[in-house]
């Protein structure tokens, strides 16, 4: 069990576990947690494999076979289903054959008789519109020109409606984050007092805060402040969700 390495590593090297806690800022019944195998008192798997990790880190260990090992450990394994038992010849394939050919050349035929229809169709088409062109030349050109013109126009407001948002994160302290952008790009990461990160989206930000009250978060260079209290968990979609409700400092 990956907490029965942590415990036996850390008592090797004679340290207190509330120690521990208060240098990585997690909580002492989580590490105990982890080290007595009673991972349904965390929080989340997010939250237990990043405790893992620094707590392996603490104490030299390589967090990677640990966070391994407890996934083993936790992950349910789903037994495969026993495999279809082979289905018997039948003779309706000698009826169904001949049915089917038939059908095919039908289909065929049809195909065959569509096709002659449309191409018949198309010529008569073009040698009207030929003649038509021939008789509105300079007011067809003129109708192509202005409706190139509307189409420019349109593609340029089109883009200039296009927004780009930018989110930057300000780390106060220790804090929990899962982000997802434009419901397609998911990090989750562990950050520090000090840190600074920035993002862009062409839609949404999808956020998941451990420790509200750790961050401060701006949005197209406006300060939001800290979006709850600290150690409060916190999930929000910005630029969606409503600013106001922030502690704007």
């Amino acid at each position: 069990m990956p907490g029965e390495i942590l415990k036996k590593r850390r008592e090797d090297l004679s340290q207190d576990l509330k120690d521990i806690a208060h240098i990585l800022k997690i909580r002492y019944d989580y590490l105990k947690a982890i080290e007595d195998y009673t991972f349904n008192k965390l929080p989340s798997e997010i939250y237990a494999k990043g405790y893992i990790r620094e707590y392996a880190k603490f104490l030299k260990l390589d967090p990677a076979p640990l966070v391994k090992l407890y996934l083993e450990k936790t992950t349910p394994i789903i037994p495969a289903r026993n495999a279809s038992p082979p289905r018997r010849t039948s003779n309706m394939k000698y009826i169904l054959i001949p049915v089917a050919l038939c059908l095919g050349l039908i289909v065929f035929f049809s195909v065959t008789s569509t096709e002659k229809t449309k191409k018949t169709l198309a010529k008569n088409t073009s040698q009207t519109a030929a003649k038509k062109s021939q008789n509105n030349g300079t007011k067809n050109i003129t109708n192509t020109n202005e409706q190139k013109t509307s189409t420019e126009k349109n593609f340029a407001s089109a883009k200039n409606t296009k927004k780009e948002y930018d989110l930057q994160i300000l780390v106060l302290d220790t804090t929990w984050l899962s982000i997802n952008i434009d419901d397609t790009n998911k990090k989750e990461m562990l950050l520090k007092q000090g840190e600074r990160l920035r993002f862009h989206a062409n839609q949404t930000f999808s956020l998941r805060i451990g420790n509200a009250g750790g961050v401060t978060l701006v949005l197209d260079g406006k300060n939001l402040g800290s979006p709850g209290a600290k150690d409060e968990v916190i999930s929000l979609n910005l630029p969606q969700d409503n600013l106001s409700a922030f502690n704007i400092y």
